[in-house]
């Protein structure tokens, strides 16, 4: 009953998002459970909020009601969408599910060996989570009452429970029971989120039905010159090739003004008007716009024949005029192994997210750790999330294996939704721009319709999830707005970049600081529309929420004199504490930047000799960079007992010697690729971001916090989410790229992830 519910909430979302995110390879199927438990467990919340309704069952159905009567009906309305989906995707498809039901199953098999809510050593905070559960649960309005102060609320951030809340009153399964089914659920759906950001960034767009959105597209651009014009749109033009069989010509053309109503439109505009061209299977040009008749007239066509610097470099059309014809299009070799290729990087995604952990274990199985403490049964499972002295050093598979139901374990699968709209908007912009203006120097006006990118309900769902957030998890709403601020300005420069290019032909000569300006304008409105629309819809939560942990202060040693000395003697995490907990990570990072560094110092030399000297020096300094945190590493080995001393664990140099330093390289590298896509730009926002973030905890912490022990904790997190987003992308890129070198250096370099992989399966 309970996978029931979730999977009708799930298709009935993704038959409204598949027409809503049309440019994503999945078509939203990998976020619909996450964002159709949101969307139904938000309205009952808003309505118990206003006091309109009690949030019981009932209510909860209700609102669950008009979600999958609107699904149905678009499900029906699309069917032959639907359809078309499934022959071109259904591998992915059948992956995807695949991994959500073996996630599910295995943290469900994992609860059932230990379904007591409370750790035989450690206790945990189950029972105090569970005491929040029953609060939600029995409250008919929110806030909820506080169970540990009679006549109060909870002012905490409580929305995670009315998310499980809502699942529990719609299978209305006991709460001890349904705990133990919420785990292995959030578990499924951050490896399902993992999934899908990784697929839909990597994967190639639809190639069945690319030509029917194309023919839409076509279509709205007509409307749009008609209402400008008053006059109503006509029939595209039509090709007859020599057997007679009719093709339409406008999707091979869709950047271009080919109606004679176009052609009037064009006139208030004033760009050069230009004609449908289409070719002949010799490679001849003809002006297609004369070709309009019910049968061949090979002497119309010759006699509309243009000269070949006239025509632009188009392949022949081939788009069909409707779904049903265009299921029988045959999908090429090569876009069957980009998909592959995408979907084995989707797969590793969870794989590094949700299964590894840190070096600690393989390293106390060398020093002598794990058998000094082989007499506590919860020593391997414990201790390494407790690396740093004074903070908690978790990732994710302790947190869902620890099991206390806590915020920052609820909203993992919202934040990863977060990210995998991000994706959606880079491959949105691009697919719609691609489409308008193709491959030509020559190319019209943006249509009205299509002009605002990205889409207005795209930008509210974000602001959804935002709120979404900061009611469920504070902590994650700097992180992952900050990262959405931040691609919306990539997406904005690439769109401005684009307008200097492209603009002055459509509407003739345009002023660069008026373009930057209107683009300026225009991704403010988008950050507003976002963030407002996150505090608008969550206004009742925030005008009861109260915390003592807000703002930031730097970290220091409150026992020096001066604040220069408080700050320079901070307790900070060592290098060789950071390669404990983020060792892999740092590997994957520094090959990756080390490729992409000698790939851009190759593009921009202007001599062989320049490019000797520069990649010599390049390897020069990664040789020592590397020669220094192998030796970190040894040290660690070495070390006979690193967690019996804490004062000797936290010797050493700090981790800025080596965060400070990629920072800058990493932010050198972006601003030599800026002019990159914004789908090829996301995986090193990811890896900049939480770099910044693994760096920052070292600098800052937030106001309020015991020390910094939080400020490790729950950013720590976000950074191990993000690197292994970036790990997903640069291991299998970066596997295909030794080919070039000689076989030993190769051999080595493919062996060193997997035995690092191997190294972090030892936990726990």
């Amino acid at each position: 009953m309970w996978l029931l519910v979730l999977e009708l909430i799930g298709l009935a979302t993704f038959a409204l998002l598949f027409r809503l995110l049309p440019w994503l390879p999945d078509r939203g199927l990998s976020l619909a459970r996450t964002i159709g438990l949101l969307l139904v467990a938000y309205l009952a919340w808003l309505l118990g909020s206003l006091k309109l309704a009690p949030f019981t069952p009932l209510t909860v159905w209700l609102c669950a009601l008009p979600l999958l009567v609107a699904g149905a009906v678009a499900a029906w309305q699309g069917r032959v969408a639907l359809r078309l989906f499934w022959e071109e995707r259904q591998r992915a498809i059948l992956s995807m599910q695949a991994l959500y039901i073996v996630a599910f199953v295995f943290m469900l098999v994992l609860r059932w060996y230990n379904p007591d809510l409370w750790h035989p050593s450690r206790g945990g905070e189950k029972p105090m989570d569970f005491a929040y559960l029953n609060a939600v649960l029995r409250s008919p309005a929110f806030p909820p009452p506080d169970p540990w102060f009679a006549g109060g609320y909870i002012n905490y951030y409580y929305f995670g429970f009315v998310l499980v809340g809502t699942l529990i009153h719609l299978t209305t399964i006991i709460p001890d029971v349904a705990y133990n089914l919420a785990i292995p659920t959030l578990f499924a759906l951050t490896a399902l989120g993992a999934w899908g950001i990784i697929y839909n960034l990597l994967a190639p767009r639809s190639y069945v039905q690319r030509p029917a959105r194309e023919e839409e597209l076509y279509q709205a651009t007509l409307a749009d010159v008609a209402e400008i014009v008053d006059v109503p749109p006509r029939e595209p033009p039509v090709v007859y090739n020599t057997q007679g069989t009719a093709y339409n010509m406008q999707g091979a053309y869709s950047p271009q003004i080919v109606e004679q109503t176009v052609a009037q439109a064009v006139a208030h505009y004033e760009p050069p008007v230009m004609v449908a061209i289409g070719y002949n299977t010799q490679g001849t040009a003809y002006n297609m716009q004369q070709v309009r008749t019910e049968e061949p007239d090979q002497a119309t066509a010759a006699a509309a024949v243009v000269t070949a610097s006239t025509a632009p470099q188009m392949p022949p059309a081939y788009v069909l005029p409707d779904l049903a014809a265009a299921a029988r299009r045959e999908v090429p070799g090569w876009w069957r192994r980009i998909d592959e290729r995408a979907m084995v990087a989707a797969w590793l995604a969870p794989l590094f997210m949700l299964i590894l952990g840190n070096l600690v274990q393989a390293i106390w199985l060398f020093n002598g750790y794990a058998a000094d403490n082989a007499h506590r049964p919860e020593w391997a499972f414990w201790d390494a999330t407790r690396i740093v002295q004074g903070t908690i050093n978790e990732f994710p598979f302790f947190t869902f294996l620890f099991a206390d139901l806590h915020a920052h374990m609820i909203v993992m699968p919202f934040s990863l939704a977060v990210v995998g709209l991000l994706v959606a908007l880079s491959k949105q912009t691009m697919g719609k721009w691609y489409m308008l203006y193709g491959s030509t120097t020559a190319t019209p006006r943006l249509p009205l319709a299509y002009r605002r990118l990205p889409d207005v309900l795209v930008l509210v769902l974000l602001g959804l999830l935002a709120g979404t957030l900061r009611a469920t998890n504070t902590w994650d709403y700097p992180t992952f707005v900050g990262l959405t601020l931040a691609v919306l300005a990539v997406l904005g420069w690439w769109q401005f970049r684009r307008d200097v290019r492209y603009e002055a032909w459509a509407v003739g000569p345009q002023s660069t600081a008026w373009l930057a300006l209107r683009r300026a304008l225009i991704v403010a409105g988008q950050v507003v529309l976002v963030v407002g629309a996150g505090n608008l819809l969550f206004a009742p939560f925030i005008s009861n929420f109260a915390t003592e942990s807000s703002g930031i202060e730097l970290l220091t040693e409150g026992m020096r004199e001066g604040l220069v000395q408080q700050v320079l003697f901070a307790q900070r995490t060592t290098l060789g504490e950071s390669l404990r907990l983020f060792g892999l990570w740092y590997f994957v990072l520094l090959s990756g930047g080390a490729v992409l560094l000698w790939r851009t110092l190759r593009l921009q030399a202007d001599s062989s000799t320049m490019l000797s000297r520069d990649t010599s020096i390049v390897r020069f300094l990664l040789g020592a960079l590397v020669g220094a945190l192998a030796w970190q590493l040894f040290t660690s080995l070495t070390n006979s007992n690193p967690n019996a001393a804490p004062q000797a664990a936290s010797a050493g140099p700090s981790s800025l010697v080596l965060l400070l330093p990629l920072l800058l390289v990493g932010t050198w590298l972006l601003w030599q690729v800026r002019t990159w896509s914004p789908r090829r730009l996301l995986p090193l926002l990811w890896g900049m971001l939480a770099l910044a973030i693994v760096a920052g905890v070292e600098i800052v912490r937030v106001q309020g916090d015991v020390g910094s022990m939080n400020t490790v904790f729950k950013f720590g997190l976000h950074a191990w989410m993000l690197f292994a987003l970036v790990a997903a992308v640069a291991v299998p890129w970066l596997w295909r790229m030794p080919r070039r070198l000689h076989p030993p250096p190769a051999m080595a370099w493919r062996c060193l992830p997997w035995r690092g992989c191997g190294a972090v399966l030892l936990w726990p």
